[in-house]
């Protein structure tokens, strides 16, 4: 039951699309857009992540790393990561939360999964929504 952390989510995006956990290259050799992920084990997955439209920040400046992804969060990842673009798509501005969870319903990603949009996402349901991801 315990919850996914921000930085672990684009970990998992990141192992998703590359087949690699080494990220270290994307740590070095790209700009911090994030003060608080510079210098943390998170770096090279976040700026990676980042520069595909995988996540964005709480800010321009804020990605906090450690607090937990919610269901919504997950599910644009996630949906980004399957193809779909954020900007046609409606996974942006002011409607990205309600596009984002007809997307994600629509897309077999919320199938077996019982977690408020808003709420932090346990493990079991982000190991959930990844398999609903990858095997359709």
């Amino acid at each position: 039951d315990k919850t996914v952390s921000r930085a672990e989510m684009a970990k998992m995006m990141f192992v998703l699309r590359t087949g690699s956990d080494d990220a270290s290259y994307y740590a070095k050799d790209m700009t911090d857009t994030f003060a608080d992920t510079a210098g943390t084990w998170s770096n090279g997955y976040v700026k990676y992540c980042q520069a595909y439209g995988i996540v964005s920040g709480k800010s321009s400046t804020v990605f906090a790393p450690n607090a937990s992804v919610t269901t919504a969060e997950a599910a644009k990842m996630l949906l980004v990561y399957s193809g779909h673009d954020v900007q046609k798509d409606g996974l942006t501005g002011a409607q990205w939360k309600a596009n984002t969870m007809k997307l994600a319903d629509q897309d077999g990603l919320l199938k077996g999964v019982e977690a408020d949009i808003d709420a932090p996402l346990p493990r079991q349901y982000a190991a959930q929504m990844i398999y609903n991801a990858i095997s359709k």
